[in-house]
């Protein structure tokens, strides 16, 4: 069986390096990252303690206009990001398929199985990320589409409680970083002052 730190090793690598390389080669430099982090300490507990990315979206919002990402951007940027920008979910419900079917006696290289996969991942990710815990959710789909035995719920379960919570952090907060990275690409600069109590 995989090691369960394996997957939550990936997540937390996740969030601290691929974001700060993000923000520090591919939008503002170092000045970038120092922003980014200094205000992204809201959002991560929120997406920490609700488990849910629309919960977060207001947090995300206020961090944006803090770092200095302009208005225009915020606020079109991030909540499509709430909706689509999903990977965590995505990585955490793959992982989740793959014990699922292991602990079921099935094969998960098996194409039939991974076409399976990726459409539950994909339905999941999409439909399910906004909800709290939603995750729990897939974890009933995910037993119903490959008919396993109710006895791979708990322990599906559990993986769940560890994992979902890092893999909101990783969906929620690279919002922050795509806006970011477009207000890069569209050529336009992080505001020079940032509002200490924006309201």
């Amino acid at each position: 069986m995989p090691n369960l730190s394996v997957c939550i090793t990936f997540l937390e690598s996740s969030i601290f390096s691929r974001y700060s390389v993000y923000s520090l080669f591919f939008a503002f430099g170092l000045r970038g990252v120092k922003r980014y982090w200094q205000n992204n300490i809201l959002p991560s507990l929120t997406a920490l303690s609700s488990c849910s990315s629309l919960a977060t979206m207001p947090a995300n919002l206020l961090a944006a206009k803090q770092i200095g990402i302009p208005d225009s951007v915020a606020s079109v940027v991030i909540p499509l990001g709430t909706t689509l920008h999903k990977h965590g979910s995505a990585i955490a419900c793959i992982f989740k398929i793959y014990i699922a079917l292991l602990l079921s006696g099935k094969e998960f290289f098996d194409p039939a199985n991974l076409i399976m996969a990726v459409g539950i991942t994909l339905l999941v990710s999409i439909v399910a990320g906004g909800i709290p815990n939603g995750g729990y959710i897939g974890e009933m789909l995910i037993i119903s589409v490959y008919q396993m035995p109710t006895e791979v719920i708990p322990s599906i379960m559990i993986i769940a409680t560890l994992v979902d919570p890092l893999a909101t952090m990783l969906n929620a907060t690279g919002d922050t970083v795509a806006a970011m990275l477009t207000t890069r690409l569209i050529g336009q600069k992080l505001a020079d002052h940032i509002p200490e109590n924006p309201g």
